[in-house]
């Protein structure tokens, strides 16, 4: 029973813990410069084209064409 009352109360500090150091971490001023921007959205471009890619209905086997062939030289047609 002491051992569960011990990591009771280690989880107990470490919330403590974490909640101050994310309050501190959103009082802090930031700034994004440009070139974080333009990173930031490069890479998600990137990962849009690869998802896009790993789901696109050609590697299922699904194929997009015309299978309106028309033929004048049909052997059945002639009597």
């Amino acid at each position: 029973m002491e051992l569960v009352k011990q990591a009771a109360d280690m989880v107990t500090e470490w919330a403590g813990n974490a909640k101050e150091a994310m309050s501190e971490y959103m009082e802090t001023e930031k700034t994004v410069t440009r070139r974080e921007t333009l990173l930031t959205g490069a890479l998600i471009l990137c990962i849009g084209v690869i998802i896009g890619f790993m789901m696109a209905p050609i590697k299922k086997g699904i194929s997009i064409a015309s299978d309106n062939v028309n033929s004048f030289n049909d052997d059945d047609d002639e009597e």
